[in-house]
């Protein structure tokens, strides 16, 4: 493999590395169910959106309590939010009496919190970011099928510094090994024209 070939190869290898460590992980804060609460020619559907967080101990929950604000909620172009009711504010939001198979789009956002968020998650603290949002435009959502049409809820978790750190030093490595590389061959060369004049 020629030398240019070899530390463009490095560089790749590096640059993937680097994007593969740094790529944001998700986590599961809430859930938004669309439930088939009267079924029939004039059925009714009931759309809930849950705060997965509270109670961060469960076993499938490997999050801290979090409490979601701000909670915008659009149906098929229509904004909603005002019509969401809610018994627990920061858990649970409950919107009502939506004609069943009706569901074409919605658009969902939700903070949980001012930025940045140290979160603990999976026992490490970690900085999340505190804008989630969930979006849905397709076929339409069909609750006569399956009564419990269920989304999840993600929030985003930053890259690590520290990745970025690791990369910037794999790029001095290889400019120092480029460095002596052409040194190296300078010097190579400047011994073949010392021995070519003594001939």
């Amino acid at each position: 493999m020629k030398p240019i070939a070899r530390c463009t190869f490095i560089l790749l290898l590096l640059f993937v590395l680097a994007s593969t460590a740094s790529r944001a992980n998700s986590v599961v804060v809430g859930s938004l169910d669309l439930i088939n609460t009267i079924p029939g020619p004039s059925g009714v559907d009931t759309l809930l959106v849950t705060n997965v967080t509270p109670g961060g101990g469960a076993a499938n929950i490997p999050l801290e309590s979090l409490t979601f604000s701000d909670v915008q909620l659009t149906i098929d172009g229509v904004d909603q939010t005002a019509n969401l009711a809610t018994d627990l504010a920061g858990v649970l939001y409950e919107l009502d009496n939506l004609p069943q198979d009706s569901i074409t789009s919605f658009d969902l956002t939700a903070s949980l919190g001012s930025s940045p968020l140290p979160v603990t998650v999976n026992g490490q603290l970690e900085e999340i970011y505190p804008a989630i949002s969930l979006s849905y435009s397709g076929p339409v959502l069909d609750t006569n099928s399956n009564p419990d049409v269920q989304f999840d809820i993600d929030a985003t978790t930053t890259p690590e510094p520290s990745t970025f750190g690791l990369f910037g030093t794999g790029l001095v490595l290889l400019g120092v090994i480029l460095w002596s590389r052409r040194r190296a061959q300078t010097s190579h060369a400047g011994a073949g024209r010392f021995f070519t004049d003594i001939a």
